[in-house]
């Protein structure tokens, strides 16, 4: 019995998360490439949307989340914040292991630091977000994603280097900044109300990130 419930908790978390994945397509913009990755936040599984460039002409490598939802909420309670969760999501994210052994394994040189060739990543944190309920299968899940009407974000573009022995140091080229601002929400995330109705979009609410900490 102990084994077909397993084997059914499984079952069930795998279409939630193709479910999802077909769900997610199409939401980054012609020339990204995208992801859906499990992720662990605090203890709870996520199903992560993600938004890349891999281009090795240009040094043109770029990151962002577009959107998340968590896996069987009704087995892992969540206590930490919007706030908390999408900035250890996008901080995983914005690494450069991450980088090298989830999005771009094809991508691994990494200059020496006195070296003048540079190697730089550019993440972006989206400020305006929005949230619905919907069903996947029989289970509740509340569905985070990046409002479409709103263009804000947060910059850093981060050059990467390593020493002698080979660790690796990050410098800021350009950011913490604020790019197509003001933030178009107000809203924080503690006052958001979401809908009761299956299926609908609260109201935008902002993301506070490095460029606009709480």
């Amino acid at each position: 019995m102990k084994y077909l419930q397993s084997a059914l908790l499984g079952f069930t978390a795998v279409i939630i998360f193709f479910t999802y994945q077909s769900e997610s397509k199409a939401q980054c913009p012609s020339g990204y490439s995208q992801t859906v990755r499990t992720m662990t936040v605090n203890g709870c599984a996520y199903s992560v949307t993600i938004c890349y460039k891999c281009s090795i002409l240009g040094n043109i490598y770029e990151t962002y989340v577009v959107g998340f939802s968590q896996i069987q909420p009704d087995l892992c309670e969540q206590t930490w914040s919007f706030d908390q969760v999408l900035n250890y999501l996008t901080n995983t994210v914005n690494t450069h292991s991450f980088f090298i052994s989830v999005l771009c394994p094809g991508v691994t040189f990494v200059p020496p630091c006195e070296d003048e060739n540079v190697f730089s990543i550019t993440h972006l944190d989206w400020l305006c977000w929005r949230v619905k309920r919907t069903m996947y299968g029989d289970q509740l899940h509340f569905v985070y994603e990046k409002c479409p009407e709103a263009d804000a974000y947060c910059l850093r573009k981060v050059r990467y280097c390593r020493d002698n022995s080979g660790n690796i140091y990050t410098t800021y080229l350009q950011g913490p900044e604020i790019i197509n601002g003001p933030i178009d929400c107000a809203i924080e995330s503690s006052e958001i109300v979401i809908p009761a109705e299956f299926d609908v979009w609260s109201d935008c609410f902002i993301f506070h990130s490095f460029c606009n900490p709480s």
